[in-house]
């Protein structure tokens, strides 16, 4: 299954991100992915398993944007949206000459750093002073 490996490679590069801005914890992670890049039952699955192999991920939560296979006809220009890719049709003219335009979509959207975490990197960033409360 390469959700394994989708989830593998997402954690490793948050990792390497996180670590030099001195986040030790991540508390939540968002991800967008269409719905022809990955099944997302095993996405939700792989993350589940695989966070508990890293002190970092332990008690993350993980947020998916699935987006829909989304087509445009090359017929009518018509946009829309399918539940499948092989056999869709144009809904207005029937056309079967599709172009894809959504569904493919697998990135990292954000990771959002524990609090105490999140602290000293909000200092660091405005210059070692917490104005958070002025």
């Amino acid at each position: 299954m390469h959700e394994t490996s989708l989830i593998d490679f997402t954690l490793n590069a948050i990792e390497e991100k996180a670590r030099p801005m001195g986040i030790s914890k991540v508390k939540e992670i968002g991800l967008v992915i269409g719905k022809l890049a990955a099944v997302p039952e095993l996405m939700e699955s792989a993350f589940r398993i695989m966070k508990y192999s890293r002190d970092m991920f332990r008690q993350t939560t993980l947020h998916i944007d699935y987006r829909e296979i989304s087509f445009q006809c090359l017929d009518c220009c018509r946009s829309f949206e399918s539940n499948t890719y092989a056999r869709a049709l144009c809904p207005d003219c029937g056309g079967n000459h599709l172009k894809l335009i959504g569904g493919k979509e697998l990135f990292i959207d954000y990771f959002i750093p524990e609090e105490e975490d999140c602290t000293d990197w909000i200092k660091e960033t405005a210059g070692g002073d917490d104005k958070r409360n002025e």
